[in-house]
């Protein structure tokens, strides 16, 4: 990956971040888009994990700003530009201090074409109780 799409990460990582308004242990993005009619079409799931007053785990829905959406779109086109082919679904796992994956498939994205399996948002529906799990907390 060359440098503009690791600048474009790293942007995306900080928008996301500076966005939230708790203090939060792991963001979770899965951002499809797919040309179609001269244009791009997304769809976009995310939610960070936070504490509550009480100190319990908890998942919180996340904003995609304006400018969140167009670094998405950036770093699309720029992989687009320098590798040949653009992705059809980028995982992204951000967890403190700023440590973050990013993931691609070039498949056609999923829920945008109608397919609502686990790997397209059945795992998201668990995604608290697995963290939990993993971090001897469940």
């Amino acid at each position: 990956m060359n440098e503009t799409a690791i600048n474009l990460q790293k942007a995306i990582v900080t928008a996301l971040a500076r966005d939230i308004p708790d203090a939060w242990e792991r963001i979770v993005v899965n951002y499809e888009m797919q040309e179609e009619d001269g244009g791009l079409t997304e769809d976009r799931l995310g939610f960070y994990i936070a504490k509550d007053a009480a100190g319990n785990l908890r998942e919180s829905e996340l904003v995609f700003t304006p400018e969140v959406k167009r670094l998405f779109r950036e770093m699309n086109d720029e992989i687009k530009r320098s590798e040949g082919e653009r992705w059809g679904t980028c995982d992204l796992v951000v967890d403190q201090p700023g440590k973050f994956k990013f993931s691609f498939s070039y498949d056609r994205p999923k829920r945008i074409n109608g397919v609502f399996d686990d790997d397209s948002i059945g795992r998201f529906d668990r995604y608290l109780e697995t963290y939990k799990t993993e971090r001897g907390r469940g």
